[in-house]
C-alpha cells in the first residue's frame, strides 16, 4: 500500500510538471510572422516592469522590457553631433534615442529565428538611396548598430569572448567588451540599418568566420517614424553553419549590446576633449592620450538585461586603463527549453510535500 501512494504521489508530481514543461499548441513555434518592419504580428503582452524578462506562452515570444533613458554607456557617453544634407535638407546625422532600446522580442518558427527589437528612436536619413551596399553618404557613418551574442552550448571556456571582434578593410576592430568565460559565443549578430550580419566561432580553427550576410528579403526597418523597429529573421541550419541551430529543446544564453554605427561595427568612444572638436565622434569616454585620444572604454550606449540604469553603468566603467582590459559584461538572459511558471512550481512543491507527509503516517 505505501510503495503504490509512493507510486501515485510521484506520478502526479511528474504529471504536473510534464503539463507544466509543456506550453499550449502555439507556443515555443511562433505563428507566421511577416518581417516587414512592423511589429503588429508580434502579439506577446510585454512585462509591466522596467528591465524585466518575460515568456509570453501563448504568443510563443521571449520578452525583454527595457528602461527608456538609460543610453550613456557609463554615464558620461555622449552623441556624436554631426548634421548632413540628405535631399537639400539639413539633418541630424544621430538623433537622441537613437541607441536607447526599449524593447526585444525573440521567438521562432520550424525555419526561422525572429528579431524585433525597440527603440526610443531611429534616424533613418536614407543614407543608402543613391549608393550600393551598407556604405551611406558620406560614406564614415550610419546610425544605430547592434550586436547580439549567443551562447548555445552553455560550455565553460567554449566559444568567443569578444563582442564585435572581426577583421576586414579596416583590420581588426573591436567593441572593447568581453564576455564572461562561462558565457562565451558560439554566434554573434550584427546590425547596422540596411545590413545584418552572422557571425560564427568555428571551434576547429579558433577563429571567427562570417556565417552569412544580409539575408535577402528577411530584414526590414520600416518607417521608423512610426515603429522605431528593426525586425530581422535568421534561418535555422541544422548544421549551424549557414545560419542559426535550431533553439527548440536548447538552452540560449543571450547577450544584446547597442551603440553608435562606424562603417558597419561599433564606434569608437572618444574622450569629451576629442568629441569636442571632432562632430562624428562619440564622446565622455577615457581616452589614452594618444591622437585619437581612444582608450578601452566600451563602445555600447545601452544594454539588455541589466537590472538597473546604475548596475549597466558601473559594468560599462568596468575596464581598466593600465594595465588595459576590456571590461567584462556579465548581463545575459537564458531562453531554457521550456519555461515552468511559478504557479505550476508551487503547485509540484506542495504536491511533492504531501506525498512524504502521507507516507509518514503510513509508517507511523
Amino acid at each position: 500500500m505505501r510503495k503504490t501512494l509512493s507510486i501515485l504521489a510521484l506520478l502526479l508530481l511528474v504529471s504536473i510538471l510534464t503539463f507544466s514543461a509543456l506550453p499550449s499548441a502555439n507556443a515555443l513555434r511562433h505563428a507566421p510572422i511577416t518581417v516587414d518592419g512592423n511589429p503588429s504580428d508580434w502579439t506577446g503582452t510585454p512585462p509591466a516592469t522596467d528591465n524585466t524578462w518575460k515568456y509570453d506562452d501563448a504568443a510563443g515570444e521571449w520578452i525583454w522590457r527595457d528602461m527608456v533613458g538609460d543610453d550613456k554607456g557609463n554615464g558620461t557617453y555622449t552623441y556624436p553631433t554631426a548634421r548632413i544634407v540628405v535631399g537639400g535638407v539639413n539633418r541630424t546625422a544621430f538623433s537622441s534615442g537613437d541607441f536607447d532600446l526599449t524593447e526585444l522580442r525573440i521567438a521562432w518558427n520550424e525555419t526561422y529565428v525572429f528579431f524585433l527589437l525597440t527603440f526610443v528612436n531611429l534616424t533613418d536619413n536614407d543614407w543608402v538611396a543613391d549608393l550600393p551596399g551598407w556604405v551611406s553618404s558620406p560614406i564614415i557613418a550610419e546610425t544605430t548598430a547592434v550586436a547580439i551574442c549567443i551562447d548555445t552550448d552553455r560550455a565553460d571556456n567554449s566559444g568567443f569572448d569578444i563582442v564585435d571582434t572581426t577583421t576586414d578593410m579596416l583590420g581588426s576592430v573591436r567593441a572593447d567588451i568581453a564576455l564572461p568565460s562561462s558565457c562565451y559565443w558560439e554566434y554573434m549578430l550584427e546590425i547596422a540599418l540596411e545590413d545584418v550580419v552572422l557571425w560564427r566561432y568555428d571551434a576547429g580553427t579558433m577563429a571567427v568566420v562570417e556565417a552569412t550576410r544580409n539575408f535577402p528579403g528577411m530584414f526590414a526597418a520600416a518607417d521608423p517614424t512610426t515603429y522605431k523597429t528593426i525586425e530581422f529573421a535568421v534561418k535555422i541550419d541544422a548544421a549551424g553553419i549557414e545560419g542559426l541551430p535550431d533553439p527548440e529543446g536548447q538552452t540560449w544564453a543571450l547577450f544584446a549590446f547597442v551603440g553608435s554605427q562606424d562603417y558597419q561595427h561599433f564606434r569608437e568612444i572618444a574622450s569629451a576633449e576629442v568629441a569636442s572638436t571632432n562632430i562624428w565622434a562619440a564622446g565622455g569616454g577615457e581616452g589614452n592620450g594618444g591622437a585619437d585620444d581612444i582608450g578601452y572604454d566600451p563602445d555600447a550606449f545601452d544594454c539588455a538585461f541589466f537590472t538597473t540604469k546604475a548596475a549597466q553603468e558601473a559594468a560599462l566603467n568596468g575596464f581598466t586603463v593600465e594595465p588595459p582590459d576590456f571590461a567584462v559584461i556579465s548581463a545575459y538572459k537564458e531562453i531554457p527549453e521550456f519555461p515552468l511558471t511559478f504557479g505550476f512550481a508551487l503547485i509540484a512543491i506542495v504536491v511533492l510535500a504531501a506525498s512524504f507527509k502521507l507516507r509518514k503516517k503510513l509508517y507511523l
